[in-house]
């Protein structure tokens, strides 16, 4: 993987061995890159551990021989199961009874011999570990790890997030209609408020009038552009067709074809007629006159998005609007 040296104004070589999660994040500009890494990195400890604590569940069950089975590949495959486990007398367990009783490895049990049922429970609780570090493990990564990586991940770099607020809760037009010089001048209104805002704080109020580098209002199209984007499409099938009907149209034994391409062709013009009827009105018109749904103000500094972020940390609320 490479980046850009600031210093030096060339790419710097990063190997596969030798670079962490963290500069993966930092050079890849992804949060998301250092998580996956940190994740699979995790999980790779976790599964390590689950392992130490299946082996051995595991190795009884190699030594059993309760699976009997002539292919060698069955076989093999069943000595890791549960099945397996314990060891029945040379001619088989008899009885429940015997069968409830049965050896660990021993073919012979004696008295001081290990039986399956002495170790039944402590197996069964190395299982139940398991399951818990596994939940454990869940819960801690997305209430822990993706809390603190992504707060660290936010102070090492810089985004235009870093710089901007999300407006939701705005007045869908201005000077009671959208074709008013109020509603036109939205982006500038809203510009001046904000200016307003940061020169009249009581604390450290910051008169600047390059504050704010841009303000960029997202307007109500309903749902215009779905509408423009599935015109494409149907237009450009729309030829499709039409260079099939040509195609089959040089040959006389294929006209059964071009008539099918016919029909295609008119059954999606008419829907392009129908969205074009949609379409109409709102083809006739602009931006500045459409209803404001949500709008972003990028400010010049950090520090003035934070000033501006304190300022409303109530808003969300309607109680405190």
């Amino acid at each position: 993987m490479h980046d850009l040296d600031p210093d030096e104004q060339r790419y710097k070589l990063h190997t596969v061995c030798g670079t962490s999660a963290r500069e993966l994040g930092v050079i890849t500009q992804s949060v998301g890159v250092e998580l996956y890494f940190v994740f699979i990195k995790l999980l790779g400890l976790l599964f390590g551990v689950l392992f130490l604590l299946s082996l051995p569940m595991l190795g009884l069950n190699c030594l059993g021989n309760m699976v009997a089975t002539t292919s060698i590949v069955n076989k093999v495959v069943s000595m890791t199961t549960i099945a397996n486990i314990g060891v029945c007398p040379e001619f088989g367990c008899r009885s429940n009874e015997e069968l409830a009783e049965r050896c660990l490895w021993d073919t012979e049990c004696t008295d001081d011999s290990w039986r399956v049922r002495d170790v039944a429970r402590w197996l069964g609780l190395l299982d139940g570990v398991g399951i818990v570090l596994l939940v454990a493990f869940a819960v801690f990564f997305k209430k822990c790890i993706i809390p603190r990586l992504s707060k660290n991940f936010d102070q090492a770099t810089h985004t235009p997030a870093d710089y901007t607020v999300e407006l939701r809760a705005l007045p869908r037009m201005l000077g009671g209609d959208l074709k008013s010089e109020d509603h036109r001048a939205y982006e500038e209104h809203l510009k001046k408020h904000f200016l307003e805002v940061l020169r009249t704080m009581k604390q450290d109020p910051i008169d600047d009038e390059d504050a704010i580098a841009r303000v960029t209002a997202v307007r109500e199209y309903d749902g215009a552009i779905s509408r423009f984007m599935e015109k494409g499409r149907l237009l450009h099938e729309i030829t499709n067709h039409e260079v099939l009907k040509d195609k089959y149209g040089k040959d006389p034994k294929k006209e059964r074809k071009v008539q099918k391409q016919e029909k295609s062709v008119q059954k999606k013009q008419d829907k392009v007629d129908y969205i074009e009827k949609k379409l109409r009105h709102q083809a006739e018109l602009v931006d500045e006159e459409r209803p404001v749904c949500l709008a972003f103000v990028t400010f010049s500094k950090e520090e003035y998005q934070q000033r501006i972020m304190d300022e409303y940390c109530f808003a969300q609320y309607s109680l405190f609007r």
